[in-house]
């Protein structure tokens, strides 16, 4: 008897709204304004029936398997028409020296730098002998 009771239970909803209008923007104000009230009402029953989803463990796990594999064969597909090979500009089409040629003014460069810096030190040192040898001849 409970749960007939239970199943037979129902609710209404009764919704209202009501707009009205105080304004408009015109020039010229109509006569009337309007107004107007809405009334919605809705029987509500619940359902006695559970809803109950299960999904097999097995067409998860193919799922999963299936979805790997089509990845695979993707970056497999990519790999073989050369995707993810780095593209390398040839540095001679551009500028017209090979980077052997390149290599070569590198290394004059730092011999240069080598050979100025070595120049300087000894610059610097004649520089020091000679503000020695005028205190010096100062001294006496």
């Amino acid at each position: 008897m409970a749960k007939d009771h239970e199943e037979s239970r129902s609710w209404k909803i009764r919704s209202s709204a009501t707009f009205r209008v105080d304004k408009v923007p015109y020039i010229f104000q109509p006569e009337e304004l309007h107004e107007k009230t809405s009334t919605l009402s809705l029987l509500a029953t619940p359902s006695t029936r559970k809803l109950v989803l299960v999904i097999p463990m097995w067409s998860i796990i193919l799922s999963v398997v299936v979805g790997h594999l089509v990845i695979i064969i993707i970056i497999i597909i990519l790999w073989k028409v050369g995707f993810f090979k780095r593209k390398r500009m040839d540095l001679q089409q551009y500028t017209g020296t090979s980077q052997e040629d390149e290599n070569d003014d590198m290394k004059e460069e730092e011999e240069e730098e080598v050979a100025h810096a070595e120049n300087g030190s000894r610059k610097q040192k004649k520089m020091n002998i000679v503000h020695l040898n005028l205190a010096n001849s100062r001294i006496e």
